[in-house]
């Protein structure tokens, strides 16, 4: 009997004759002509140029990246996080590179990281350990000091331009005085400052024009500024809540703005005395309870006391007197208690009638109401 071929041989066969691949092979991607795999994964059994990973590249590797951030996964600090780029930019992968870090060789240090006071490391990279510095301490010796727990005096210095070197300064327990300092313009060093435990008296500094917002000044024994020839604008304590003493402005005679204390309801007293240029107070409108004396005295330009609208609790006395343009009390007028005397007079601008129907409506007041300008 005649033997045919099978019809395998032949469809191979009509395939070779063809140029096409065998079956079940997917192509000749190594171009020897031999049926060089055994899958149809496109990849080959040879060592010609090509791999036997199955990732379509030319090596053995199966190199990736997983986060997309164009560093191989066998480069890169952590191929799941984008943040951390290559072990040759950043060698100890705390996410600084090696020429912003003072410690490549620690991922505990690099700028920003919190700082461990006097263990002779130097965490966040600002030039030197932060210290705890007990006793009282003047500019050049509080570098690195951290928390101070007696005062701090920078006063008297003629070439003192800022006060930088107090970058690494977040506490001090007693007193902070700067004053007297003529070349100073800029105090945004205290800007890590969150508490004084005592008064904080900013006084005589002449060249200063802006006082900074102090973000992180918490809490304070209590604040005066005053006598700054050319200050024009106090930015504002955004973050200060506890005042456990006076808030005292005097004598900024250049002084036309005071930015918001949003979180500040409570103070001891409350003075504004002889900042002429003063406008308004709304950086006072936050509070609510003076324990203590309210004097707004001397303003050469502020027409009302709007900005004082949120006064309900005074235990003292509230003088309003020898203010040039003062023309609106009414920002008194939410006043629930006042324990002490009401004293009104000799502002230039403030019809006597106007006072006297004030104090018949949310009187009667002890104190002195008169005289004020009476031909109206």
């Amino acid at each position: 009997m005649a033997r045919f071929p099978s019809p395998l041989f032949l469809l191979l066969l009509f395939s070779l004759l063809l140029g096409c691949p065998p079956v079940g092979d997917s192509i000749d991607d190594d171009d020897d002509a031999v049926g060089d795999d055994d899958d149809a994964v496109g990849d080959d059994d040879d060592d010609v140029g090509d791999d036997d990973d199955a990732v379509g590249d030319d090596d053995d590797d199966a190199s990736v990246d997983a986060d997309n951030d164009g560093v191989w996964s066998e480069d890169d600090c952590d191929d799941n996080d984008a943040s951390l780029g290559a072990i040759a930019d950043d060698a100890d992968c705390d996410g600084s590179l090696t020429a912003d870090d003072c410690d490549d060789s620690d991922p505990e240090a690099y700028p920003g990281a919190s700082e461990v006071l006097d263990d002779g490391i130097d965490q966040n990279c600002n030039g030197g350990d932060e210290l705890f510095c007990e006793g009282d301490f003047v500019y050049i010796t509080a570098e690195y000091c951290a928390v101070i727990t007696g005062n701090l005096q920078v006063s008297q210095n003629v070439i003192l331009e800022n006060l930088d070197g107090l970058s690494s300064l977040t506490e001090v327990q007693g007193n902070v005085r700067i004053e007297d300092n003529l070349a100073l313009t800029d105090v945004s060093g205290l800007s890590n400052v969150t508490d004084i435990g005592g008064f904080f008296l900013f006084a005589e500094n002449p060249a200063v024009v802006i006082l900074p917002d102090l973000p992180n000044l918490f809490s304070l024994g209590g604040l005066t500024i005053k006598e700054n020839a050319n200050l024009e604008e106090i930015e504002g304590f955004s973050g200060l809540t506890v005042l456990d003493g006076a808030l005292s402005l005097e004598a900024n005679f250049a002084l036309t703005t005071i930015g918001p204390i949003p979180n500040l309801t409570t103070v001891d007293s409350l003075y504004s005395i002889f900042n002429g240029n003063l406008v308004d107070l709304s950086g006072f409108s936050g509070i609510s309870s003076v324990n203590g004396n309210v004097v707004l005295r001397g303003f050469g330009l502020l027409g009302d006391l709007s900005g004082v609208s949120n006064l309900r609790w005074v235990t003292g006395d509230i003088q309003v007197r020898e203010n040039q343009f003062l023309y609106d009390i009414s920002g008194l007028s939410n006043l629930i208690e006042l324990g002490g005397d009401l004293d009104i007079y000799n502002n230039q601008q403030l019809c006597q009638s106007f006072v006297d129907a004030f104090v018949a409506e949310y009187g009667p007041f002890s104190g002195t109401q008169q005289p004020n300008y009476p031909g109206c």
